[in-house]
This record gives structure tokens, sequence and C-alpha cells, in this order.
């Protein structure tokens, strides 16, 4: 885009110069880029775009809002925040929360944090973040009003993210209130200033109640089942298919599913601690982690993101367990519908896997997220659970 100048100076530059001069004048310019910023994200994003002349228009809004960004910061960019951006102009007193930061959707720099900042500016942060290209998906799920609740969600929903993205986005919500982040991909920090009291997945310390069901057994199945319900319990978006007609997925939101999803997993997780029989036991306990599988983001999670990483603790738990037993289990991958290693025959139930819309790359019909992995022993099968591409 061709740079406007004004007498011989650039549009840009006139914007950088104005957003960084003290003054009750200025002071009112700089609100008024943060609401001219605010209202531009709105327009591009708000709500999804739709036919190919309204994509255009909120890719040219997408263009202004970058120049106005870095206008007001140049060493941001709004449709990809760099990680390794640091704030290299000095701004001057009384504009440490002007558009600079507002615009961007980055706060004070670590070890400056501002505890007045945070409530103000998680509302345009959350702007940017939905602002951003590639957190596009999850616009049907509208983040909540709460600052403190807010700030947990964009930290879960990075979590879908693949992990390039997700470290990209973590370092630079952690900007706010120079929050302390945890280790990659497993916290929602604290963010007292707001209220967050942070979200612990690093899987560490099972849950007091979850181990005493187990009989004080199984750390690794308690740590697992411990996360999923922190996870529950969280303000992300989650959907969940534990229903037992079968009835397709359910937003965890929604009144009364959030009960049922915790009471389903605990009685699984009773009645498989309980079960004297061993192969009572193996199958009780890929009923237990259907239940865990049956959480799951909206959307579905992107390859080589935290959610695809934990469906993998599944794997390694179920395939330990099933070692030294003369039983079989398959998670189903690949084309769908899958089929039995070595057996023959599907591994999946038609009318217990779940269909969704395939991506423009795909050529054919595959497997996108595990509900439940098939078993098989010498008096017992149980046919796995999928959601699957159309």
């Amino acid at each position: 885009m061709d740079a406007v100048h004004l007498d011989g100076r650039s549009l840009e530059s006139a914007l950088y110069t104005l957003a960084r001069r003290g003054g009750p004048r200025a002071e009112q310019a700089r609100r008024a880029f943060d609401g001219l910023g605010r209202a531009l994200a709105a327009a591009a994003h708000w709500p999804p775009p739709g036919d190919d002349d309204d994509r255009e228009t909120g890719r040219l809004i997408d263009v202004v809002l970058h120049h106005l960004s870095a206008a007001v910061d140049p060493a941001s960019t709004v449709a990809r925040p760099t990680v390794e951006a640091t704030p290299t102009t000095s701004i001057p007193t009384g504009a440490a929360t002007s558009t600079a930061d507002s615009v961007s959707g980055r706060g004070p720099a670590p070890g400056r944090p501002d505890p007045t900042l945070p409530t103000a500016e998680v509302v345009p942060l959350t702007e940017m973040f939905l602002a951003d290209r590639e957190v596009a998906a999850w616009r049907d799920a509208a983040p909540p009003s709460d600052p403190a609740h807010c700030w947990e969600w964009m930290w879960l929903t990075c979590l879908a993210f693949p992990e390039p993205h997700a470290t990209e986005w973590r370092r630079r919500l952690a900007h706010l209130g120079g929050a302390v982040v945890g280790p990659p991909s497993a916290f929602a920090p604290d963010l007292s200033t707001v209220g967050g009291e942070g979200l612990d997945l690093s899987g560490t310390e099972p849950d007091a109640e979850v181990s005493m069901v187990l009989h004080g057994r199984e750390d690794d199945l308690a740590r697992l089942v411990t996360d999923v319900l922190s996870l529950a319990g969280s303000h992300a978006s989650l959907d969940h298919s534990l229903q037992p007609d079968r009835a397709g997925r359910h937003r965890l939101d929604d009144e009364g599913q959030l009960r049922h999803y915790r009471e389903h997993l605990w009685r699984r997780l009773r009645e498989y601690a309980d079960e004297p029989d061993q192969y009572g036991r193996l199958r009780r306990l890929v009923l237990v982690d259907e239940a865990v599988r049956s959480l799951f983001p909206r959307p579905l999670p992107a390859p080589g993101s935290w959610w695809r990483q934990f469906a993998a603790r599944s794997d390694a738990l179920l395939r330990h367990r099933f070692a030294d037993h003369d039983a079989d289990i398959v998670v189903p991958a690949g084309p769908y519908p899958p089929t039995w290693p070595r057996h023959g025959g599907k591994s999946t139930s038609p009318n217990q896997d779940m269909k969704v819309v395939s991506a423009p790359t795909k050529r054919r019909p595959s497997v996108e997220w595990v509900l439940r992995v098939a078993y098989r022993d010498a008096d017992h099968t149980l046919a796995g659970r999928v959601i699957y591409t159309e």
C-alpha cells in the first residue's frame, strides 16, 4: 500500500509521532486510535466474511489495521504477531496505555507490570486475538465477557493451535500485566490483577479424590483424569460426545452438559477401579479412556497442538496396560473407515462415528479425532468411535 504524504511526511510517520507526544490533545488522539483499531478489527472479523467480495473487504481492512498498528508500534503486527518483538521506543510518561499497546495487543514490557493495566487491556487484546487469521476458526466460540475468564479462555484456546503459533500467542499474552508463564502449553497463568487464578495442566499432581477412587494406585491414569476434569471446569470452548444415546457432540457450556459429562466420567472411573476381572478391567479402562477423549476443543485441534499431545498420553497409557495381556486395541487413524490390522474388517461403528466437513485440501475421508479405541479379546469386541471428515 502506497504511503500517503502530508507536508512531506508519510501518514504512518505522522501517526507514529503523534502517538508518542505528550499533552491532553495527544492523549485524546490516542484514545481515538484505540477506538478505531478496535472498530476495524470488529468490522473485519465479526461476523465471519461471506462471499469473495466480503472477504476481500475484510482483507483490505486487515491491511489498514496492520499499517495503523505499525505506525503506533513498529515492532508489532496485527495479523501475525512477532514473538521476538520487544518495545524499542520509549513512550512518554502518560502514554504507557496508549494505542501503541492497545492496537498491537501488547501490554507493558516484562519486568514493568502495571497493576492497573490488565483489566483495561484484556478487551483490546481479545479483539486482536480474534483478528488473527489463524484464530479465525474460533469465531463461533464467543469469548467470556469477564476479563479474568477471557484471559483464561485465550490461553486455553492456544492449546488447540499448532505449537509455533501457540508459542507466539503465549508470549504475546504474557506481556499483559507481566504474568508469569509456566511450562509451554501447560498453564493458563495467574493474573491476579483481574482475578485470574491460573490453571495448571502440567500433569504433575493427581487430584486427591481421583487418587482415592483409584485406591492410591495408577498415578499416570489419575493425572490424565485430573487434567481432563480441570479442562472441563475451565473457561475453554469445549464440546463433548459422552452421551448414552450417541446423539453426537454437545457444547459443554450448555445447561446441564458439564454435570452430565462429569457424572459419566466419575461413574466409569469407579466401575473400572472396582472391577475384579482382569479382562473386564481392560474393557472398562477403554471406557474411561473414551470419557477422557470425548472432551475436545471446538473446532478440533490442529496437528502438533497440546490437545494432540494429550491424546498421545492416552495412547501411551493404553498400550502400556495392554502390553502383557492377550487382548488387542487399535487407535483408529488414517483413511476412514479404519480397519483392524491383521484381522481385517472395520474397527469403528458407522452409527456411532461422527462426520465433520472436510477441509478443501482433503481428498478422501479420514479420521480426525479418536473418541474410543477399538478393543478385542477372546470373548468380546468393542468397536471404536471417531470423528471423521466426509
